[in-house]
């Protein structure tokens, strides 16, 4: 396709209100991600006695310690926990 084609192409597709890239430029780096802040489990870690809190893995949920990356406890979060977390947080 020649250039000037492909000027009129962008142009056009551009030239509606509110048209326009989707995410900001950075460089051709993707977007930052924002993680979602950790919540207390209420349940204290065996090896340091920090708060645990619900993380999210790979595989799902589970219960990591605080004090991470000083302290590597973890634990499989139990469903009576996620169950409280859950309700106390707003959708």
């Amino acid at each position: 396709m020649p250039q000037e084609e492909q000027d009129q192409l962008l142009e056009s597709l551009t030239a509606h209100e509110g048209a326009g890239p989707t995410t900001p430029d950075n460089g051709g780096a993707p977007p930052p991600r924002s993680k979602p802040k950790p919540v207390s489990a209420g349940i204290d870690c065996v090896e340091c006695g920090k708060p645990l809190v619900v993380r999210q893995g790979k595989r799902g949920p589970f219960l990591g310690c605080s004090g991470y990356p000083k302290c590597r406890h973890t634990e499989e979060a139990p469903a009576e926990v996620l169950e409280r977390v859950t309700a106390a947080v707003p959708a």
